[in-house]
């Protein structure tokens, strides 16, 4: 049986998904808070006289549950669809739907010529062709946003939160969970 819940508004699946990713990520954050006060880790160092280095052991135990990871990505998707959702729906909203946005989705930017043209990231496809058929405040917010425009404040579009989020996004889509838990330093 299918389920269908009327919406009043277009962007009310949006709010609905941002605040359940966030009450996700609050609810781990608490759990991660919880674990880490049990004091879980242990540090020993091993000192090799001969090659003149050290090495640092930190152990964990109990292994942080892969739940985490799951949960995480979980979260990732909670934050990060919502940006699509946006689009689309203002596109929809506007009936403005063509087979040429038919797909819109919220670009991710590291440059204004990407953004304007998409000759740089794959899939060469500019931001603008993304956001088809959105006009006025929609469209400056889709704009404002850009990674690309963090440059003008002296920040690096890298370390921008849109796409930190889109790189975390696409990780956990693509690739594999995010670590909870290991980190080996040596040198």
């Amino acid at each position: 049986m299918l389920w269908v819940y009327p919406m009043s508004h277009p962007l009310d699946g949006v709010l609905a998904r941002l605040e359940r990713g966030k009450g996700h990520a609050d609810a781990l954050a608490a759990e991660v808070r919880e674990f880490i006060e049990r004091k879980p880790y242990t540090f020993s160092v091993n000192h090799d006289t001969q090659a003149r280095e050290g090495v640092v052991y930190i152990n964990i135990e109990p292994i942080p549950a892969m739940d985490w990871a799951l949960r995480f990505g979980e979260i990732i998707h909670n934050l990060r669809s919502p940006f699509d959702q946006f689009v689309y729906a203002s596109i929809k909203f506007r009936r403005h739907e063509t087979k040429r946005n038919r797909r819109g989705s919220m670009p991710v930017c590291l440059d204004k010529l990407d953004y304007i043209e998409g000759k740089r990231q794959p899939p060469f496809v500019s931001g603008q062709s993304r956001i088809l058929g959105i006009t006025g405040a929609r469209r400056a917010y889709v704009t404002g946003v850009q990674p690309y425009r963090s440059r003008k404040h002296g920040d690096l579009p890298e370390t921008h939160f849109l796409y930190l989020l889109n790189h975390l996004w696409n990780t956990d889509k693509h690739r594999l969970l995010h670590a909870t838990a290991r980190l080996q330093i040596s040198g």
